[in-house]
This record gives C-alpha cells, structure tokens and sequence, in this order.
C-alpha cells in the first residue's frame, strides 16, 4: 500500500526528487546536474511558451507532472490530488534547494535559484512567479524573497498573492538589497498582490502602461501607498476595483490622470490630503459621458464644498 505523505512532505519529496539524477531528462528534456535541476524545469516552462501555450494554462504541467508522479510511484509514495499547479510545485522545490545549499553556506545555492527563477537579470513576465498557494501556504515571505536582480517586469499576474506573514514594505525588498522595482512598462497587473495582507506600504507603482489593473491593489492591510501612476489609456478592465478591499489605506498620492471611473470607498481611513490628490488627478471630463469617483460617505465628510468642486467643475460625479 502507497504511503499517503502531508503537504509538507509532499514539497519536500519534490525538492527531493528533483535532485535525482535518474529524472533530470524526463523532466528537463537534457542532463543537468541535481543542482541545476530548477533552471532545467524553468528551461522547459519556457519552451513550452514558445510553443504558443497561451498565458492562462498551465505552462509544462502535464510534462512535468507526468514525471513527478513516476518519481512518487517508484518511491511508493501515493501522489496526493492537489490544486497547485506547476509555478507552485517548480517554485517550492527551488526553495527548497536553496534552504538546502544555504545551510551548508553556499552562495552559489544563493545565485542558482535567483538566476533561474529570475533569468539572470532578463526576466519580464512574472505571471505567478511568488504566489503563495493560500493563505495556509506562505511559501514565499520577506523572510526568503531575496532577489538578485532588479525587475523591470511587463507582465505581473498574480505575482504576489497571498503574502500574509508579517508586516511587509514592499519597496524596502528592493530598495534594501540595492535593487529597483520598476513597473514603467508592466502592462499586466491582474490581482497581482491580490489577499497580500502582510504589505503594509507600497512603493511608487507606474501603471501608465496597463491594460488590465482588475484588483491588483486588493489589500486588507495596506497603510500607505507612496505614489500610484495611473494608466494613460482607458482600460477595459480593472481600474475601477484596483483598490477594492483597502480597508486601511490611510496614504496615497496620485500622480497622473485618472481617465475613468475609480472607487477608493472601501478606503475610509483615507487622510484629507490624499483625497485631495486622488480629486486633482481627475481627468477634465469632456467627452460628456458620466464618470464618477465613488469615495464613500465618511470620506466625503471630510471634504467642503469648494474640495468637492475640484472633482464636479471638471464634469465627474461624487458619490
């Protein structure tokens, strides 16, 4: 009989496994060396993009799953049914090499995972790349996002969600290890730190070339936001429920052109001046068709009448 391994043990039998010379071909289609097995998987999700998988499958799983399963049946492991796809179980088994090698002090550990994970240096589309599989998952934290390189990403889908430990400062990720965090020419935000109740403060975010901003700024716990860009064009998705869920976002400011509808009424504790800088950065409405900034009750309180006229001279509706 098969035994029936926890979560936990299931990961660490992946980090395990992937070690193992005898399944370096099968899962990297060549021979590489237990250590380098991460790049070899991140090397196969790559060709599989090439293929033309479109964003929204799961790049390499079945490949890669096929595997694994052989390397659990072999060990007379019964391979739990799990939700997590591939970026989940390729990612943990990185981390899990990287504890490994950290242990016994080697940086070179340090710079495989990183350099995989983060294509020495020429990475953009981050699509799930630190995603916590739950809230119960954390296996990305502050503790161990310790990037190498700066990231100039185009696509951050889902990047970030579910960062629960902790208080985070997002910026200070980069900012402390000398790294930059650039979103000048990101294009995708989809939820990227959608359920990321650990962040406290965010850096300067430039979405000014998005398309999709749908819930991308959904945390609970969210203090300050130290300056958001907002998208040059009218989006089709998104901008409108970008900060839904920031029930405690106190700080923002706003710099740019808000072109379309945008709701900040879950954000009640928000300061006097940062409802004033989200009311200047209202686009003059003069294309005739109603827009409206939804700020809630209590923050409209905190407004006078001439405040609230910065937003209705320039033809948007307050509510």
């Amino acid at each position: 009989m098969a035994k029936v391994i926890t979560s936990s043990e299931h990961y660490q039998a992946i980090a395990d496994l992937l070690r193992a010379e005898a399944y370096s071909e099968e899962l990297t289609q060549k021979r590489y060396k237990p250590s380098e097995m991460a790049g070899g998987v991140t090397r196969v999700a790559d060709e599989n993009r090439e293929t033309g998988i479109k964003i929204g499958e799961t790049i390499g799983e079945k490949r890669i799953l096929t595997a694994m399963k052989k390397c659990f049946s072999d060990r007379n492991y019964d391979y739990p049914e799990v939700e997590e796809d591939v970026y989940f179980l390729t990612n943990v088994a990185m981390m899990k090499e990287y504890n490994r090698g950290k242990k016994e002090g080697k940086q070179e550990e340090y710079d495989r995972l990183w350099d995989a994970l983060q294509y020495n240096g020429e990475r953009t589309d981050y699509t799930y790349a630190f995603r916590n599989p739950s809230s119960a998952q954390q296996v990305w934290t502050a503790d161990n996002f310790k990037p190498k390189y700066s990231m100039r990403p185009t696509v951050l889908q889902q990047a970030f969600t579910y960062w629960v430990d902790g208080e985070v400062d997002f910026g200070a990720l980069f900012t402390d290890r000398g790294l930059e965090f650039d979103t000048s020419n990101c294009v995708s935000f989809l939820q990227t730190w959608q359920n990321s109740d650990a962040i406290v403060r965010m850096p300067v975010i430039d979405t000014s070339k998005a398309t999709n901003l749908s819930r991308a700024f959904a945390m609970r716990n969210l203090v300050t936001f130290e300056k958001f860009i907002p998208p040059k064009t009218k989006l089709q998705y998104g901008i409108n429920t970008a900060f839904n869920g920031c029930y405690a976002l106190e700080n923002i400011v706003v710099e740019g052109d808000i072109l379309q509808d945008i709701n900040f009424s879950y954000s009640s504790k928000l300061t006097h001046d940062s409802l004033l800088s989200i009311l200047r950065a209202l686009v003059n409405n003069t294309e005739g068709a109603a827009l409206t900034c939804t700020l809630g009750a209590v923050n409209l309180a905190k407004l006078t009448d001439e405040e609230k006229a910065i937003a209705t001279e320039k033809g948007w509706i307050l509510a």
